[in-house]
């Protein structure tokens, strides 16, 4: 089974290693994708909600913005790799 926090581990895993240094705003972006990963997950649905319910709520996305050189395309890579 997936981590609950799957880019956050993994940032994690590369501040342990020496490979980043540690970084709040990037722990905060990790924070959010791990909820945009979390919302893709599809939930099961019982057969009562696959007939009468509401059609399964669409996930909510995430805008990434910062200077050049903060990370967030290795957050993003991070999060497709995961």
């Amino acid at each position: 089974m997936a981590s609950p926090r799957p880019v956050s581990d993994a940032l994690a895993a590369l501040v342990a290693k020496g490979a980043l240094t540690c970084d709040s705003l990037q722990q905060a972006a990790a924070a959010t994708l791990d909820r945009v990963a979390a919302d893709l997950v599809e939930k099961p649905r019982g057969i009562l909600d696959s007939l009468f319910g509401k059609p399964p709520r669409a996930a909510r996305g995430a805008y990434l913005v910062g200077q050049v050189g903060r990370g967030k395309t290795m957050l993003m890579d991070l999060f497709f790799e995961t």
